[in-house]
Formats: C-alpha cells, structure tokens, sequence
C-alpha cells in the first residue's frame, strides 16, 4: 500500500515538474475563432445548415458514458480566449501543438470534457486535408502512463505502460486512441502563451465534423473540451474553473471575446442574473427553465417539460438554433401563430413550402415582433427580437429560429447560440453558477 502512495506520488511530482518546464500557469491571451459554414452556400442553404447542425446537436447530447467528477491536478491563474464568431458546425480555433509547433484547428465545445486532436498516424481518420499531429516530430511529447492521476475512467483507461481513451455518443459516432502530454500554444496580443495540457491522440476517429464543397473542405481535425467536470477538461487542467463570452449577432464579422479563469468576468452591467448549473447526466451545462412568455404572458407550459427527468435544459453554444421539447414548442408555436394574425391577419406558411423551420411567414410589410422571455431559476432572459425571427429568401420570407425536438424522447431542451447572441455569459463551474447580462456584444 505505501509503495502504491510512494509510486503515485513520485509520478505527480515528475508530471507537475514537467508542466512547469513547459510554461508554468496562463496569464491570459486570445484566440481567434472560425467557422465551417461554407461562403459558398445561398442564403437558403446556410439557414439549411444551421437547421441540420441544430437537430444533429441535441441528438449527440446524452453520451453513452457519463463523465466522473474529479478535482483539478493543475489550476493555472487565468487563460483569455478570442473568439470570432459565425454560424455552422462548430465555432473552432486555430492553435499549435508540440515543439516545433503543428497547427491543429480544433472545435470549441462546452459538452465535451476531453480534449483530443486527430494523429498523424490515425487508422480510421476524419475527412480532411489538414495533416494530423505528429507525436515523433515533438521533442516535447510524452505518453501519459498508466499510473497517472490524469488516467481515470471514463473516458480514459491504462493500456500497457500508457493510457488511452474512448469516447462514445448518443448517435454512436466514436474517437478512441492514446493520452499524451504536449505544449500546446496560443497566440495573443502580448505574444504567445505556451500552457501544457493532456490530450488525446486520435487513432481510430468514426466521426464527421461538417460535409463542405470541394472548395472549402472540413477544417476540424479534433476538439477542445470545456466540459465541466472530468479532470482532463481543459477547465480543470487550465483554469479557475470560470469562463465566458458575449456572442455578436449572427453573421457579422465583429469579433467576440472568450474569456477563461480571472478574465472571465461581467463588467459594468446593471442586471446580473445568476442561476445555478445543475448537475445533469452528462457534462453538460444544464439550468432550470421555470416557464417562458410571450408578451408579458406566462404561457401554459408544464415546467416539469424542463426538468431533468424530462430531459433537462441546456446552455449550448454548439446548436446555432435552439430546440425545445415538442409539447412546450406546440404551446410556443401557437401563441405566436395568434399574435400574428391578430395583428396582421397572417397566416402561416404551410409546413410543406419549408420544411426545416417549424414556423415561417411571407411577409411584404414593416412589422413588429412579439417579444419571448425565458425565465430561468434566478431571472430572466429576453430573446432578442432579432435573434427570435430570420429573414430567409428575397427578403420576404420570415421564419422563427426557435424549433421542435420533434418526438424525440430524453433528450434536452437546448439555448441556442442565436438566442444567446448580446448577452454576456459567465460560467463559474467552481461554484456552479451561471450569470449572463445582456451586453453590446
């Protein structure tokens, strides 16, 4: 017994010598993000898109494997993230690993907990023509060992003298491959930032990050998790378990900021509302949705819809729409459909003419919006009235980016990146509590 302690202890300390050698705690710096959306696509398409990656999110949402709560090994002071935001698949960031550095474009993702990126030397690999990282091209990699307090299920387990991982979702795509240790860099204003980090190596990689034209092919090749609880979350390896950002509004090339550990932070705002993160199935970040309004009318929706037995609800930044469940939705639709004729005597457009949105209108006239309030445990949040409707084709055809999960059964109820665009978002995983402030973003 007190040669295991002796061993694991030995172990712990050559890790934690060996991150200090490769950069110590972040100070905070910022990274430019992206979008997969193609430029290529109509304006028709690019709302189709955003329907199809919408959907697929909320089913790849409950994975197989729920994640284990484990406390930090490293908490670096503070990591500051810039990001640049548009619509699609992922927003994703451009970062380089190992020395010399290897680029590597990896997908930000609040719902995952690992961060991994494809290898060089994968046997199953994901579609696109950026080379994967090389482990033997890196004087600074090294193989996480079996032994490591890094190594814990379940997502990770010892293989030989290493470790290696598996992940697996809902709609059964999988990565699976080995855990290693590298420098991973990150530029900003003041330089770069070099912070080391376990990730994983993927090998075997079932998994499709974004079907593009031949001219702008996927540009992902892993993800960075920022998932709230296994000890391998870049939150718990990096940070003061806190982060934020303030999305800009959909389309627009203003830059957004991400903010992550000290930096994460609501300024200046009058209106805090906080709200607790729950403790859901997987490592997602779930709140309580007590009701939602229309016009300043609670509408007669069974909160029970939006508990966790009924699949819960999420804060999302993966899904550019949000999806509620179909019973609430129903409700939602309605009271909308009523507004509009009798404000305006219109009528909806039949379900056939469009059939990716749930709700869609011809119009050829100035309008006014109803406005939809969400009110979370703590307060509430106005969906913006721009972020509530889309103008689809021509500039007279208008649709609600709110949508159905259909018949979908367990599966959460999703506030979308669209909905959440102008509101400064703070998560403080250490305490469990999310605030959000609406903000000029």
């Amino acid at each position: 017994m007190s040669h295991n302690i002796l061993l694991f202890s030995l172990v712990l300390v050559a890790f934690l010598m060996f991150a200090a050698s490769m950069g110590g705690k972040a100070q905070g710096f910022s990274i430019k993000m992206f979008t997969t959306l193609s430029p290529n696509l109509t304006l028709v398409e690019k709302h189709q898109k955003l329907i199809q990656v919408s959907k697929s999110r909320a089913h790849r949402f409950q994975p197989i494997t729920n994640p284990n709560s484990s406390s930090p090994v490293l908490v670096p002071n503070t990591i500051r993230s810039y990001v640049r935001h548009a619509f699609s698949d992922f927003f994703y960031t451009v970062i380089t690993i190992g020395t010399p550095p290897q680029v590597a474009n990896l997908a930000i993702d609040t719902g995952s907990a690992f961060t991994w990126v494809q290898s060089a030397e994968c046997r199953k690999c994901i579609v696109t023509p950026l080379p994967g990282f090389d482990l033997r091209k890196s004087s600074s990699s090294r193989v996480l060992p079996y032994n490591h307090p890094l190594c814990v299920p379940p997502f990770l387990s010892p293989r030989g003298r290493g470790c290696s991982y598996l992940l697996e979702y809902a709609d059964r795509t999988t990565t699976e491959g080995l855990v290693g240790f590298e420098k991973f860099t990150f530029l900003s204003e003041q330089g770069q930032q070099d912070v080391p980090l376990a990730f994983g190596l993927g090998l075997v990689n079932n998994i499709i990050f974004s079907v593009r034209d031949d001219d702008h092919p996927n540009p992902i090749i892993g993800i960075m998790g920022l998932g709230r609880d296994h000890p391998t979350s870049i939150l718990r390896q990096l940070t003061l378990l806190r982060f934020s950002y303030c999305l800009a509004p959909q389309f627009e090339a203003t830059p957004s900021l991400l903010h992550f550990g000290d930096d994460a932070k609501i300024i200046g705002a009058t209106n805090v509302r906080s709200t607790p993160i729950l403790g859901g199935p997987d490592d997602h970040y779930y709140v309580r949705l007590n009701g939602i309004s229309l016009n300043g009318q609670l509408l007669p929706i069974d909160p029970n819809l939006f508990t966790l037995g009924g699949g819960g609800v999420v804060v999302d930044t993966g899904a550019p729409y949000s999806l509620i469940v179909d019973e609430a939705f129903q409700i939602l639709r309605q009271a909308v459909v009523d507004y509009f004729y009798n404000m305006y005597q219109w009528q909806p457009i039949p379900k056939t003419a469009r059939d990716d949105f749930d709700l869609c209108y011809d119009f050829h006239t100035v309008f006014t919006a109803p406005s939809v309030m969400l009110h979370f445990e703590g307060g509430d949040m106005e969906v913006h009235k721009p972020s509530l409707f889309t103008v689809i084709e021509k500039k007279s055809e208008l649709c609600m980016t709110i949508l159905s999960l259909g018949t979908s059964e367990n599966l959460p109820s999703i506030v979308g990146a669209v909905q959440q665009v102008n509101y400064k978002f703070l998560f403080d995983v250490g305490a469990r509590m999310l605030h959000f402030a609406e903000e000029d973003c």
